[in-house]
């Protein structure tokens, strides 16, 4: 054991590690400061900076690392944790537990606020996505075939393709008008740290995280223009800065990147968290034996090359798009819920002294309905003290940075 927690310690070590006296470094001078140097136009700057992160190729494993982390605290920066204040916003719908199977307990139960009034428990847009959800989304994965065949008065096969044309255009034309709907509603062309209103004091930590990644981004957006005035390592000095951002902010982006890692994989090869092609069938099984049967391999080879790219490509589409509306999150993920119990990213806390950020972290992102933070951060260590170094069911040794399903 003592071989392999060696040996899983080096990834940690480069995202955690803290660079000593690295804000009395030159770059740390206000000279640099992008707000100070362009105001409003800051941003600009700093998002030429993320753009050039994420442009890097690693050469080596050190710098495969490095570049993991750096790229996380942009993504962090420009995608999730404004995806986290948007889903922090109280204007969104009041919804607790599971939906009624018909939806009828969404926007027609009322419910008494803080202030003694009366509100209803739900939304217009709510309602909108559970029939969208349930009557078209589920309906269209629940048919048996796209494209059902039968035999005319000449003994030639025939199809009708309106459900696959459904999927390949409808469903992902409303599911766009569902983006609009929530884009136009939280006007998310306006400057995100301006525009939305916490007040669940559950999700404050949003905020936190958020403030903490800008500074983050500043400060490193600070060191690339001094490093590059100085003809020195850009990308040192973009990581140098990176390490002050504080220890627990980094571990939850670590959450975050690894949490959508996770989803991204799974939708390569899922629907609705299950197999794609246990869900979407161009032709069913017994159509397909009847065709092959009476010979005609053409016309089933012209159905699935014609309809399954579109059909597979669709569903990634919806799946992706969906995922970052909050009404869809608040339905499946916080209602109907999902096949596992958590997913939790398995860190070795001992050796890098993060056992009471991690204990920090799982404290204040519970107690809201809404699970923002879906990865959780756990010493694997404290796990392999219960059960043994692998795990029950594989027997697969722990890793650094893997997630397990709970």
């Amino acid at each position: 054991m003592a071989a392999n927690r060696s040996s899983s310690r080096n990834l940690t070590r480069r995202i955690i590690a803290n660079t000593t006296d690295t804000y009395r470094s030159a770059w740390a001078n206000s000279q640099y400061d992008p707000v100070k140097l362009f105001g409003e136009g800051a941003s600009t700057h700093m998002d030429i900076l993320c753009r050039w992160v994420l442009n890097q190729k690693p050469n080596d494993k050190v710098d495969r690392d490095m570049l993991m982390s750096l790229k996380s605290m942009v993504r962090a920066y420009a995608d999730w944790t404004p995806d986290l204040l948007r889903f922090s916003d109280r204007r969104h719908a009041k919804f607790q537990g599971v939906p009624d199977a018909n939806g009828n307990n969404i926007q027609q139960n009322l419910s008494q606020d803080e202030l003694g009034g009366l509100s209803l428990y739900g939304s217009e847009t709510l309602s909108k996505m559970f029939r969208y959800y349930a009557d078209d989304w589920l309906r269209m994965l629940h048919y048996k075939e796209l494209c059902p065949c039968w035999y005319d008065q000449h003994r030639q096969p025939v199809s009708v393709e309106i459900r696959a044309t459904e999927l390949e255009e409808t469903l992902v034309a409303k599911a766009k008008d569902l983006a609009s709907l929530e884009k136009e509603k939280y006007n998310l062309n306006k400057e995100i740290d301006k525009r939305y209103e916490i007040e669940d004091i559950t999700l404050h930590w949003t905020n936190e995280l958020r403030r903490s990644c800008v500074e983050g981004i500043r400060a490193m957006a600070a060191a690339d223009m001094w490093a590059y005035e100085r003809h020195m390592d850009r990308l040192k000095a973009v990581y140098d800065a990176y390490t002050t951002v504080p220890r627990i902010s980094r571990v939850m982006v670590m959450c975050l990147s690894a949490h959508a890692d996770f989803e991204h994989r799974l939708r390569f090869l899922h629907v609705e968290d299950e197999s794609i092609r246990k869900r979407i069938f161009i032709c069913a099984w017994d159509t397909k034996k009847k065709l092959i049967e009476s010979g005609q391999h053409a016309f089933l080879s012209h159905l699935e090359s014609k309809h399954w790219p579109k059909a597979d490509d669709a569903a990634r589409y919806i799946g992706a798009e969906l995922s970052n509306l909050f009404d869809y999150r608040l339905i499946r993920d916080w209602g109907f819920g999902r096949p596992w119990a958590g997913l939790e990213l398995y860190i070795d806390a001992g050796f890098h002294k993060l056992n009471d950020i991690i204990t920090r972290i799982r404290n204040i992102t519970s107690g809201s309905s809404k699970d923002l933070l879906a990865v959780k951060p756990v010493d694997m260590y404290d796990i392999i003290r219960m059960q043994d170094r692998s795990c029950d069911i594989c027997t697969t040794d722990f890793k650094d940075l893997e997630v397990v399903m709970r």
